[in-house]
């Protein structure tokens, strides 16, 4: 099955295998015909039988996307990101003479 998955295009760039960035989907596509195979042979665990082999494979595959635990981070206002000029107390003391 690897096999089908090279096209001449890879194989007249010298790869002799899919490239990496196809990994993912070349995976499920050999893991669909294994799973073809073993309902033929009488051999899968899983039952009934999925009718989408390569839908199948796809929901039992680890997600590799994490959600960020970080803190939360946004934008300033333009507003706020001047210093701003605050009065002090002795600016509003009145001296009498």
């Amino acid at each position: 099955k690897l096999g089908s998955l090279v096209t001449q295009k890879d194989l007249d760039s010298g790869r002799i295998y899919p490239p990496i960035p196809t990994i993912r989907e070349v995976t499920i596509k050999i893991a669909a015909h294994l799973v073809e195979h073993l309902y033929k042979e009488k051999k899968a665990w899983f039952h009934p039988e999925p009718k989408d082999k390569e839908e199948f494979i796809r929901m039992q595959l680890y997600n590799t996307n994490y959600q960020y635990f970080g803190p939360l981070t946004w934008k300033w206002p333009e507003l706020h990101k001047k210093p701003r000029n605050v009065p002090s107390m002795d600016d509003n003391i009145v001296l009498e003479s």
